[in-house]
């Protein structure tokens, strides 16, 4: 894993503070490590990519994020990636491809 230039930031100056605090039992006050590019096995993510994250189990279609940020806990080696819900439109078997906003 290649993580580009990294922010060392208090969680309260980040727009999903709340979330990481819930998420990660961390207080507002603790610092995080914050990167908008991680490569990982020669595949580069970037913040606005499009990435899978789960299919609707009931009607099936796939469901898409937008990497918003990469953060990891100070007293971790783990980064986890910070995606905004995206909707999928519909998917078009000719071209094999789904269509999201």
């Amino acid at each position: 894993m290649v993580v580009s230039r990294q922010n060392i930031l208090p969680v309260c100056t980040l727009p999903f503070s709340k979330l990481l605090c819930e998420t990660f039992a961390i207080e507002a006050t603790d610092d995080v490590a914050v990167t908008t590019e991680l490569c990982v096995a020669n595949t580069l993510n970037r913040k606005g990519h499009f990435v899978a994250v789960g299919q609707d189990a009931e009607s099936g279609p796939s469901q898409f994020g937008v990497i918003r940020s990469f953060i990891k806990c100070l007293n971790s080696d783990v980064w986890f990636l910070v995606v905004e819900c995206a909707t999928t439109a519909d998917f078009s078997a000719h071209v094999y491809a789904y269509r999201v906003s």
